[in-house]
């Protein structure tokens, strides 16, 4: 997958992601990506306040097959967050 992200440039770069015994394994990569996800969509999806069909309707993850859509969604369900932060 490719991240893009307007404010940090460091962020954009495609990786590789796999699931192997039940870990993910996010890595660099060179390969042409299977979709494209903004930073603002990827922190939903890892928060879990959003499905990968929700981004992909919503237009932060675009050129996702409906199979990949389905195993991203499986993969990151949505969560009940709390977070502690004072400011």
């Amino acid at each position: 997958f490719t991240v893009k992200d307007e404010f940090a440039a460091w962020n954009n770069r495609t990786f590789r992601f796999a699931v192997q015994e039940g870990r993910a394994l996010i890595t660099p990569s060179v390969e042409e990506a299977q979709l494209t996800i903004d930073i603002h969509g990827l922190t939903m999806l890892v928060m879990g306040t959003r499905t990968a069909k929700q981004l992909a309707y919503e237009g932060h993850l675009e050129n996702a097959s409906e199979e990949i859509l389905t195993a991203w969604t499986a993969l990151w369900p949505l969560q009940d967050n709390y977070i502690n932060a004072y400011y």
